[in-house]
């Protein structure tokens, strides 16, 4: 690699820590990637996955919401996170996901698990 490609690549690089995907994009995003391959039975349940937003940059940091986020398997999210990756940000750039459980009125306080790829 030569230096202006470096240097190019760091700019790059610096631009995709700085980007933020509108929850939109993200939404028909994880509607693909559900379709690509979807997350297998647990126990006979479905992983049901809602939505998922951006929450923070430098990392790029991302909420998903679904029904039993400590059952995702570790190699779906990094399927996930390798995908949104392929489709947002520059190569080498370290994406946040965050497993947020559903909320339901019979529940005080989300369930969070974070995971970094």
């Amino acid at each position: 690699m030569r230096c202006g490609d470096v240097i190019g690549k760091c700019l790059e690089v610096s631009e995709s820590l700085n980007k933020k995907v509108s929850t939109a994009k993200l939404n028909k995003w994880l509607i693909d990637a559900l379709d690509r391959h979807s997350h297998p039975l647990v126990k006979g349940k479905a992983v049901k996955m809602k939505y998922i937003a951006q929450i923070g940059t430098k990392p790029p940091a991302f909420s998903l919401i679904c029904n039993i986020p400590e059952s995702v398997d570790e190699s779906y999210k990094r399927y996930l996170i390798n995908d949104l990756r392929k489709n947002f940000f520059a190569e080498g750039v370290p994406v946040r996901l965050l497993l947020k459980k559903i909320k339901t009125p019979m529940q005080n306080e989300y369930s969070t698990l974070y995971f970094q790829g």
